[in-house]
């Protein structure tokens, strides 16, 4: 193992993705190389949890970390705060670029917040190192992973700072799954120009569309009185299966439908269950 390289203590998966690079940066400006062509980048971030030190260059890996930094940048950058680490105290309420602190982050509480990167597609492993039945969806996030980090410098002298480029990673766990929801304010809402008929506060009653529901003039509604038993009809016999249906009675074409059944065809009533007396009662059919 070189120098400049090592491997991380089992941590968990809070952000990023194993198999879906960004072609964008955090401002949405697209990723491109030093010749200006487009470019990918692959970004996790694992969450090593604290065992009680108070910084995370006490710990083995960090103190590796930040000796590696310290040799990069010998003139006292790294002791300026605006150095990029590329660690973060998760339990930190100060905000971020992005106005978000990181204790408000899914699982970074009581953890220190390695965000790994690597331009080239990530080599997948199981905890042995070896590659065979290994799935991005074993990396979800939640789970338990290592990384196999290469810590270089950025080669800036105004704004220093490191990469933890991370080629390798390795499949140690399950977790409780981290599903995120899309910041619902950054999704575009309310950008169009409401019309004048969408208030902002609650209309009153007085102004309410009443609609009437008792009155069907598509098709009628079926009749069903409570305790009433219809009297089930034999079947025919077979040899008047074929017998045409009897015409129906002269009275029956003499049915007007008034009211606001008017403009209905009274059989469609009667297959509906209602009768006459029924229709009369409520207006429908003249007496």
């Amino acid at each position: 193992m070189k120098e400049n390289s090592f491997i991380t203590p089992v941590g968990r998966l809070v952000q990023g993705s194993v198999s879906e690079p960004n072609t964008t940066d955090m401002a949405g400006n697209l990723l491109v190389t030093k010749k200006g062509d487009p470019r990918n980048e692959y970004f996790v971030a694992l969450a090593i949890p604290k065992c009680g030190e108070s910084h995370w260059r006490e710990t083995a890996w960090g103190g590796k970390i930040y000796g590696l930094a310290k040799s990069f940048f010998p003139n006292g950058q790294i002791d300026n705060p605006n150095f990029h680490w590329k660690i973060v105290d998760g339990d930190s309420t100060i905000p971020n670029n992005n106005n978000k602190r990181p204790c408000d982050c899914a699982g970074f509480q009581n953890s220190w917040i390695l965000k790994l990167k690597h331009g080239f597609p990530l080599i997948l492993c199981d905890k042995n190192g070896k590659k065979e039945n290994v799935t991005p969806e074993m990396f979800s996030l939640g789970n338990y992973a290592q990384g196999f980090v290469n810590v270089a410098s950025n080669g800036q002298q105004i704004h220093s700072g490191i990469y933890l480029n991370c080629p390798i990673v390795s499949f140690t766990g399950y977790g409780a799954p981290i599903i995120l929801s899309p910041d619902t304010e950054k999704l575009g809402f309310g950008q169009e120009p409401l019309p004048d008929y969408v208030k902002q506060t609650p209309v009153s009653v007085l102004n309410a569309e009443v609609v009437n529901t008792d009155s069907p003039q598509s098709k009628p509604s079926a009749y069903s009185p409570q305790f009433t038993q219809v009297e089930q009809q034999p079947a025919p016999y077979p040899q008047i299966l074929s017998v045409p249906p009897a015409p129906l009675p002269p009275s029956v074409t003499s049915k007007i439908m008034i009211g606001d059944a008017a403009g209905t065809k009274y059989q469609d009533w009667i297959d509906a269950n209602w009768t006459d007396a029924l229709l009369i009662q409520h207006g429908r059919l003249s007496a």
